[in-house]
């Protein structure tokens, strides 16, 4: 009866530990462990978070649901991340250390977006711009090393226009006439 009303009382003690920070923990294995967060209710999930060796995978949602985040990280080379929030802005990202690449996009509820893609010697930066009542228009600029680039102003309207920098308008086209 003595041990029955031990584990009780110590089963009480740390139900309420859990209340207070709300993160609870299982372990897997000698490597593998989930921890989660349970909202003030206790009736919901708001954060997960799964590790496994070098490998880690986190979920988070907002108490009201609107907007969530996951990543995914391997031996702390590759990461994943995808964010979306209540002011409705989506993004993701996906970086490679050991390979040096990385990528990212970012999209606006009004239609608005970026996208970056990252090499050891290439980069592309784009710009989608939609207006109501305007024609929506591309910006665009890519680089090559880190000095030989152009930059690209696309519109829905059919206007266009490029600039070089002066190494890269040289390969192309020759040497500028002045």
């Amino acid at each position: 009866m003595k041990k029955i009303l031990v584990l009780l009382i110590l089963s009480c003690v740390i139900f309420v530990g859990f209340k207070k920070n709300r993160i609870q923990t299982a372990t897997l294995g000698k490597d593998c462990k989930i921890e989660y967060v349970l909202a003030p209710d206790g009736k919901k999930v708001l954060g997960m978070k799964i590790m496994n060796g070098n490998s880690l995978i986190q979920v988070g949602y907002s108490e009201d649901g609107d907007d969530y985040s996951l990543s995914i990280e391997n031996d702390e080379n590759i990461c994943c991340r995808m964010n979306a929030s209540p002011e409705h802005l989506y993004s993701y990202s996906l970086e490679d250390k050991k390979s040096r690449f990385e990528c990212a996009g970012n999209v606006m509820e009004d239609g608005n977006a970026s996208f970056v893609i990252r090499t050891f010697c290439y980069e592309d930066i784009s710009n989608v711009f939609v207006e109501t009542g305007k024609p929506s228009w591309v910006q665009k600029q890519i680089v090559f090393d880190g000095k030989e680039s152009h930059f690209l102003n696309l519109s829905s309207d059919g206007k266009h226009e490029t600039e070089y920098t002066d190494d890269l308008y040289r390969d192309l086209y020759g040497a500028r006439s002045e």
